[in-house]
């Protein structure tokens, strides 16, 4: 079976992979296929002919996508529905990965599947355009919300992730602020790529899954985690939200959980915590 990667050099596409070597992949970066150029995105699909295509790739940057809105939905939702169209001529499983900030945060308490999207975003606004797309195209798909992802691979385009960061300014003991009232569930990417793995070999109906790993905290309390299993001697400082000047709205609490996994007898994902010590250990931090 081919498994097409799209995204393979990016932080979740490098440990997919890995995880699906067991199989063809096929793996594919920005120098092999743009997703905004139609044409080249079907010349590529029709010489590879891939059985499943997960696509990693994606504009991103919240920030960003506030001050480029016509690029944020021309590549979060105009270049995933033409992906969903060549999958569906193709009878090829469209895996995509969306995100946390399709919801608004008002619940105050863990997302779940059945909640109803209200992104307050462009960003997250627009991956959620792009999976009505795909709900209402493809007949084989699954769409993985996940969120706050670090993995051993930095980000696209970025030297750390904000463990790095973190640990850098720890061991400079430089003032490390960090935002107490925004909550997430830190999700390393190894996990939720072994999820997507078992949830495609199960071969669970088409849909929406989260899939994060268990609990959720605050960005400060993420930080204090991070010194606390490395013993570094530093204090972290409180901010608010409010006090970071931002172009986009955030989301205060975008924590996801799955009731869909359970109903099929598949497990959560591990608390994050424990994640968090295997990234350290990986990563040479933590002996």
């Amino acid at each position: 079976m081919k498994v097409a990667v799209i995204g393979a050099t990016g932080q979740l596409g490098r440990d997919l992979c890995d995880i699906f070597k067991s199989y063809e992949v096929l793996p594919l970066t920005q120098k092999d296929i743009e997703i905004t150029d139609a044409s080249r995105v079907e010349e590529v699909f029709k010489n590879i002919k891939p059985h499943i295509l997960i696509n990693t790739a994606a504009y991103h940057d919240v920030e960003k996508c506030e001050e480029n809105p016509d690029i944020a939905f021309w590549v979060n939702s105009t270049a995933v529905k033409k992906l969903a169209l060549i999958c569906k001529n193709s009878s090829i499983r469209f895996i995509h990965i969306s995100t946390d900030y399709v919801f608004d945060g008002k619940k105050n308490n863990f997302y779940l599947e059945s909640d109803s999207p209200n992104p307050v975003n462009i960003y997250g606004a627009s991956k959620y355009v792009g999976e009505i797309f795909i709900r209402n195209i493809c007949d084989k798909y699954y769409i993985f919300r996940i969120a706050s992802l670090f993995g051993k691979f930095p980000p696209e385009g970025k030297e750390q992730n904000f463990i790095e960061k973190i640990i850098t300014k720890a061991k400079n003991k430089e003032d490390i602020r960090v935002i107490n009232d925004i909550m997430m569930s830190p999700t390393y990417a190894r996990d939720a790529g072994l999820k997507f793995k078992e949830v495609i070999e199960r071969d669970l109906p088409s849909g929406i899954y989260h899939v994060t790993n268990s609990g959720s905290c605050s960005w400060f309390e993420f930080a204090e985690e991070i010194v606390k299993l490395l013993n570094l001697k530093v204090k972290i400082k409180p901010l608010t939200s409010e006090r970071v000047k931002r172009k986009a709205q955030i989301p205060l609490f975008s924590a996801l959980k799955s009731e869909k996994l359970a109903q099929f007898g598949i497990k959560s994902l591990r608390d994050w915590k424990e994640s968090l010590k295997e990234y350290l250990s990986e990563k040479g931090h933590l002996k």
